[in-house]
């Protein structure tokens, strides 16, 4: 199948730092929850993320964030944490991505949409390509044409500056296989807010419907 055998969607909501924005993404139909155990305002500490995944546990696909990170500790982190999928903004050695395989982990490569060489990725063994901006978790928006001219064996993934209200015309693309948030459905860095939550998650579904 097309999506890598992940699903025929994903609706992400990432930054997670609170066990009742778990319950509240997930009330609403997210598909996706994403932890940061990255420098970030959004950071979590191993443990916490740990708490979170199990509290996710089969009811979406949870995902650990890592940015400017070891790759030993990514390895130790992933092992700790056990989500269903690391999220990787800088390239990953061939040992790394082994280790990870090992654990069964969902591999997803993100990378910011103007990246010139976002192409050579295609050919690299990840289930997923996340198109970010160039300041993942800036809520900056940008634009995807440079990175979806042409056509991809891997499923995409839209983030960065995403908002209920530009999301329903980014995921009636056909390209979009899923849609990240983070600050675009936030009360304040790591705070979600449910109205926000409720509205994304609506947007992207209906744009996901808008193609069929």
């Amino acid at each position: 199948m097309a999506d890598g055998g992940l699903g025929p969607s994903l609706i992400k909501i990432c930054g997670i730092t609170r066990a009742v924005d778990v319950e509240m993404a997930l009330g609403a139909g997210a598909t996706g929850i994403g932890m940061v155990l990255a420098a970030s305002a959004r950071r979590v500490t191993p443990e916490l993320a740990a708490t979170l995944v199990a509290q996710v546990g089969d009811r979406a696909l949870s995902v650990a964030v890592y940015r400017d990170v070891e790759p030993a500790q990514i390895a130790a982190l992933t092992a700790q944490v056990r989500p269903h999928a690391v999220q990787l903004h800088d390239p990953p050695s061939p040992g790394l991505l082994d280790e990870l395989r090992a654990t069964g982990c969902v591999i997803v490569r993100a990378v910011a949409a103007s990246d010139a060489t976002i192409a050579d990725l295609d050919d690299e063994p990840f289930d997923a390509i996340l198109l970010d901006g160039t300041q993942p978790g800036s809520g900056q928006a940008h634009g995807f044409d440079a990175a979806t001219s042409r056509p991809w064996h891997r499923p995409l993934i839209a983030a960065g500056g995403l908002t209920s209200s530009s999301v329903r015309e980014v995921a009636a693309q056909t390209w979009v296989w899923g849609v990240d948030v983070s600050s675009g459905v936030e009360a304040s860095p790591g705070v979600k807010d449910a109205a926000r939550i409720h509205a994304f998650v609506d947007a992207a579904r209906a744009g996901l419907a808008d193609r069929s």
